[in-house]
């Protein structure tokens, strides 16, 4: 058996119904069933877009902030109360759709219309016309500090 790809690839549009629910893109699907996990929203706090994650990707995102931050500091106190406290399990109904609430269609601008961007490990909601503008953004950015990183090596190697 091949084993599915855990990533969320792609920008995938799909219309936002009467009663506020949108489909989530089959590939998307496709990792929480292959991870056996939920989905989780929240509000970004740097962008006007939702951020999407797995239960699992929520696990090591707090392990991350318990590892990096102090117990009660600012830091930790103000990343938790913005991601966990925004966070909500999202689930599916039968047809692969989600119900949005009005306080996170609100803060990510969405009518009748949201792109779903896959982000690797993580993807985000958007209102396509802000995308459109932000991905613009980036594009300029990079054409002037081109962005490197270092691979980890493998524990075998």
């Amino acid at each position: 058996m091949v084993k599915k790809s855990c990533l969320f690839l792609d920008t995938i549009q799909n219309k936002i119904d009467t009663k506020l629910r949108v489909s989530v893109p089959g590939s998307f699907r496709s990792v929480l069933e292959e991870m056996n996990t939920e989905l989780i929203l929240y509000a970004s706090f740097k962008q006007p877009c939702l951020e999407g994650l797995t239960g699992d990707m929520l696990e090591v995102l707090a392990q991350g902030i318990y590892e990096q931050y102090d117990m009660f500091s600012e830091e930790e106190s103000d990343l938790t109360s913005m991601i966990f406290a925004e966070s909500r399990v999202f689930p599916l109904d039968s047809t692969g759709r989600l119900t949005l609430i009005p306080k996170l269609m609100e803060h990510a601008e969405l009518s009748d219309t949201a792109l779903f961007v896959g982000k690797g490990k993580t993807f985000q909601i958007w209102n396509p016309e802000l995308f459109a503008k932000e991905q613009q953004k980036v594009r300029e950015k990079m054409k002037t500090r081109p962005l490197t990183f270092r691979l980890k090596k493998e524990a075998n190697e």
